[in-house]
């Protein structure tokens, strides 16, 4: 079981780099709409949005730099206490999101009209009428194949919480009732949120769409397709960008810790060496922010690759390296 043990230190590393770099691409979009709307609002002028990085007009290229140095002070403190108080009550921001996406979902049914059909007939939709087709088979799954495979791979993350359970006789109870309810949560908001975004109060950002690469699909980051000055959008971006700041830099510590430990065994390292370690964690997820911000698409081939280490790869790396083990305890029994 030591090369079990192996394996584990080697996936938690990618399992918190993955998140790391997921929540810094997540600032960094939330936050050039937000402060395009509070910039709106104070000043009267209506700024264009750029959802490609530049440094020719203010875009996500700016933020991701004012993210970054933000980042880079606070996960260089020892003290998180400040940020665990406040991702405590992360879960207010959480149901917000939750409920913002179902009466999304449930508000599409009041002003847009809905079939079944195949994918052929959805790629013709006429974006300017109420008529909408549900797909509910498409080729075009793996994309969303890869984001599954990622979600599988973050739910190792609660294995820290199983092992520190109050109740441990009731770890199976709970490790159900958890499942299920992110069974339910994925289908509801799957559901609802495909129906919601596709509905008529989106015409105008599909119509602009037409003749692009992205014509008749759903934006990565589906509060874009709101605009920047909604109230409604705004509170929502703030909220998650608070989640999601207070959040950073913990899962930044805890990838921190599990890369020195990686790199330099347990042994005593010097505060300047976790600094290093921990800045170039937060560059690597500046320079996708600035070359390649496209969030879906880098998730949807990390999730394909990660799932396919943890899911397939290490396992059967694991029992070869044990049955191994043992078929060496047997010849050695033979030759004593």
């Amino acid at each position: 079981m030591a090369h079990l043990g192996i394996t584990q230190e080697l996936s938690w590393p990618q399992c918190f780099y993955t998140a790391a770099d997921r929540l810094f691409r997540h600032l960094d979009a939330i936050a050039v709409p937000a402060a395009l709307a509070i910039y709106k609002w104070m000043s009267g002028s209506e700024p264009a949005f750029l959802s490609d990085p530049t440094f020719s007009e203010y875009s996500s290229s700016y933020c991701a730099l004012l993210i970054f140095f933000a980042l880079s002070l606070i996960c260089s403190k020892k003290d998180l206490s400040i940020f665990m108080k406040v991702g405590s009550i992360g879960v207010i921001f959480v149901f917000m999101l939750i409920f913002f996406i179902i009466y999304t979902g449930v508000a599409a049914f009041t002003n847009t009209s809905f079939i079944l059909g195949p994918a052929e007939a959805a790629q013709t939709t006429i974006w300017s009428d109420e008529l909408r087709t549900l797909t509910l088979m498409s080729s075009n799954f793996s994309p969303l194949a890869g984001i599954l495979g990622l979600g599988y791979f973050l739910h190792t993350c609660s294995l820290p919480i199983v092992r520190s359970a109050a109740n441990p006789e009731k770890t199976d109870r709970d490790m159900f009732l958890g499942y299920l309810f992110v069974f339910i949560s994925y289908i509801v908001l799957g559901s609802l949120g495909y129906i919601g975004f596709i509905s008529t109060d989106f015409s105008a950002y599909f119509q602009s769409k037409e003749g692009t690469a992205t014509d008749g699909q759903i934006d990565q980051n589906c509060l874009n397709m709101f605009a920047y000055s909604d109230v409604a959008a705004f509170v929502l971006r703030l909220a998650i960008f608070l989640l999601i700041f207070s959040g950073y830099p913990l899962v930044h510590f805890f990838l921190q810790t599990a890369l020195v430990k990686l790199f330099f065994g347990h042994g005593t390292v010097s505060r300047f060496t976790e600094l290093l370690v921990g800045w170039s964690v937060i560059v690597v997820n500046l320079m996708f922010a600035l070359f390649y911000p496209n969030i879906g698409t880098v998730l949807s081939y990390v999730g394909a690759i990660c799932g396919f280490v943890i899911v397939y790869l290490l396992p059967v790396m694991v029992y070869l390296a044990q049955s191994r083990e043992n078929i060496d305890l047997i010849l050695r029994g033979q030759l004593d």
